[in-house]
């Protein structure tokens, strides 16, 4: 007598580990600092970029480099946090589910690209790292599998 599988997201949980990894990242990074400038001509991009406020935001550049920052902290987190919340879906509609990790699949793929253009490997290789967890679930999870034998 066999049991009917529970449909599983394994490989969409471990994209989920990765965004909460990569915003923990992001925080260490954040948290260490402006680093010091290395010579007089850094010092002056940094004064400038410090002290020179723009009008209509009225927000200097390293503010909002720092806004910037600190949401590449907590959107990962929350993205993280409503799949986690989702996940029990798996249970009670597999389907359902599956049209979250298309989402979640599209989503990545469009912050890789923009990754790949305009930022640098720290980011961009935990957010394909993420891609590659969350294509591998659309291909694999959800699927019905027969049930263990029990030995």
């Amino acid at each position: 007598m066999s049991t009917p599988s529970i449909p599983r997201f394994r490989f969409f949980a471990a994209g989920l580990v990765v965004f909460v990894l990569f915003g923990l990242a992001h925080l260490i990074g954040h948290l260490a600092g402006t680093p010091a400038p290395a010579d007089a001509d850094e010092a002056t991009l940094l004064r400038l970029m410090t002290d020179i406020r723009r009008p209509p935001v009225n927000r200097s550049m390293m503010e909002l480099l720092e806004g910037f920052s600190l949401f590449l902290i907590l959107a990962p987190w929350t993205l993280a946090a409503v799949g986690f919340a989702l996940r029990p879906l798996a249970r009670a509609n597999a389907a359902a589910m599956r049209r979250v990790v298309v989402c979640y699949t599209l989503g990545c793929a469009a912050f890789t690209a923009v990754s790949v253009r305009y930022w640098f490997f720290a980011p961009t290789s935990f957010l394909a790292l993420g891609l590659v967890f969350f294509a591998l679930s659309l291909a694999v999870d959800g699927r019905s599998r027969p049930a263990a034998v029990p030995v």
